[in-house]
């Protein structure tokens, strides 16, 4: 008699005290994908945006279609292949393959009404073909770095300004950020925001309700708290930022790069990942998990191209650029996150060097643009996952087909006593295997 044996193994990505499996990953013997999300962390984050699955293909093969579902009873559906060299897309769910290191980065986000995905490879003769998981990649689509930009004082009164703001930044085909400051806002003004998130090149960021001065926080809950429920509110978010009915806020950009215990736990309290600074502690990476409040550290930006301090008087703006192409050239030369940033009421777009600037960071295939919300979604999920491979050992493993059970006399007065048995040697490519003998009292 023969069997198959089943071996499970385990793998983890490495943690940074990120919330306990995020994402689970599986693969059967029938060549199946499966990928589930923690259910709480599917409520909290939505996890809609599409992650990036890396996957070895067999080599020499053609023809090659990826398959979806979200449930076992669900039919096939196949991910769009994006099969044009170098032809550059982003935040949708598609396939596409590097033949020339027989890989395969697959592209899906979850759905609302399930917590799972199932993913199945075929070849040109549409059977299923064993396609091995690498690892989620660092940025969507396996790009080798990430650009992302943030606006700060949306307002009524500042609209015009982020009016031209955003078309510069769209004419380059960038994504950004807007920090909201909602108690100033009309109804106007959030149908003009309702028209550029649906875009899906802007984000809608909370920026407080009345951008306190400093610590001069009246009501802490209210700044907070209060700022992302009027967005939600006032908005409706686009399809990458809700879950259902749920609906996301993922970016808090604090007044002033003033942060506090408190401002830090209610942005936790409130699921956005971002509590973003104003100073001139650059970084042109990602920060770490905070495990007391449940949400990334407090980090600033790698550049803003407001004008310097000597012209406003205030703020950590520059206007050199060969500073800011410079500093973009490094960050990207090592794989890093450049984050630019301003104020649409001060940049001085009458002078070249914005322009110039833009026109350098843009239109790259091989960068990940996206907005801060979604960069920092995906990277939750990407540095806390952890994967299942199950693989069928040797069907040459032979199962006995008969065991010898010695007669036991077991003495009522002693709790204790010795069975012994006999297993034939197994003809098996395995060193050692193990029995167990289970006894149950009947």
């Amino acid at each position: 008699m023969k069997n198959t044996l089943i071996i499970i193994l385990l793998f983890t990505a490495k943690m940074f005290s990120l919330p306990d499996h995020v994402i689970a990953i599986s693969q059967n013997s029938l060549m199946e994908i499966l990928i589930s999300v923690d259910k709480q962390s599917h409520i909290d984050y939505g996890f809609a945006f599409p992650l990036t699955y890396k996957f070895t293909l067999p080599s020499n093969l053609n023809g090659v279609n990826i398959y979806k579902k979200y449930s076992h009873s669900q039919n096939w559906e196949k991910i769009k292949n994006i099969d044009v060299p170098n032809k550059y897309f982003n935040h949708i769910e598609a396939a596409r393959i590097d033949s020339s290191n027989n890989n395969l980065f697959v592209s899906v986000g979850f759905q609302s009404k399930t917590d799972s995905i199932y993913l199945k490879a075929t070849n040109s003769l549409g059977e299923n073909i064993n396609i091995m998981f690498s690892e989620i990649t660092k940025y969507y689509d396996s790009r080798d770095a990430a650009v992302t930009a943030s606006a700060d004082d949306m307002a009524t009164w500042s609209q015009d300004k982020f009016s031209a703001t955003i078309s510069y930044f769209l004419q380059y085909n960038l994504y950004l950020t807007l920090g909201m400051n909602t108690d100033g806002m009309s109804r106007e003004t959030y149908d003009f925001v309702q028209s550029k998130i649906n875009s899906g090149f802007i984000e809608a960021g909370a920026h407080s309700r009345t951008h306190p001065n400093w610590a001069d926080y009246k009501d802490y809950d209210s700044e907070i708290t209060g700022c992302k429920n009027d967005i939600i509110n006032n908005l409706d978010m686009p399809e990458l930022y809700r879950n259902g009915e749920n609906e996301y806020v993922y970016s808090y950009i604090a007044p002033h790069g003033y942060v506090n215990e408190i401002i830090d736990s209610l942005v936790g309290q409130n699921k956005m990942l971002v509590n973003r600074l104003y100073d001139n502690n650059f970084i042109d990476g990602f920060s770490e998990w905070n495990t007391n409040s449940n949400t990334y550290f407090p980090f600033t930006v790698t550049r803003a191209f407001d004008p310097p301090e000597s012209v406003l008087g205030w703020g950590i703006g520059t206007d050199d650029i060969n500073d800011l192409n410079g500093k973009f050239d490094e960050v990207i030369s090592k794989g890093g996150v450049y984050h630019l940033m301003c104020h649409p009421n001060v940049v001085a777009w009458d002078k070249s060097y914005p322009w110039e600037h833009l026109e350098h960071i843009s239109n790259r295939n091989n960068l990940w643009y996206v907005t801060l919300g979604h960069l920092y979604l995906y990277h939750l999920a990407q540095q806390n996952y952890t994967y299942n491979k199950t693989v069928d050992a040797l069907s040459s493993f032979e199962i006995p087909s008969e065991i010898s059970l010695n007669q036991n006399y077991p003495n009522p007065f002693n709790p204790e006593t010795t069975i012994e048995y006999s297993v034939p040697k197994a003809n098996s490519n395995f060193n050692s295997i193990n029995v167990s003998l289970k006894v149950y009292d009947m």
